[in-house]
């Protein structure tokens, strides 16, 4: 919630719910293919919520966010969530 209204206290936990090695995302999930459920889930979230958050926030500092959507971009990821990372990297350089 705090991402959407453009609450620079979200920018950390945005950061975390970006990384893909992020053992907390899934740490509640006994299968495998739950664990990759829940991981799609949280990065849907979290790139959902920075693109919110950087339209009703035009001046925070968001290379916290920058730095982890690259760093997703290089990761052994799902298509959609790389092409999701690089549409959302390119958004927030626009800014």
């Amino acid at each position: 919630a705090l991402a959407r209204h453009g609450d620079p206290r979200s920018i950390e936990t945005l950061a975390a719910m970006l990384d893909p090695d992020n053992a907390d995302v899934t740490s509640d999930e006994v299968t495998e293919e739950g664990q990759k459920f829940k991981r799609a889930e949280v990065l849907g979230n979290a790139i959902r919520s920075i693109r919110k958050f950087a339209q009703n926030n035009q001046d925070a500092d968001l290379s916290p966010i920058v730095a982890s959507l690259q760093k997703l971009m290089e990761a052994d990821m799902s298509r959609d969530v790389t092409l999701a990372a690089k549409e959302t990297l390119a958004l927030l350089r626009q800014r």
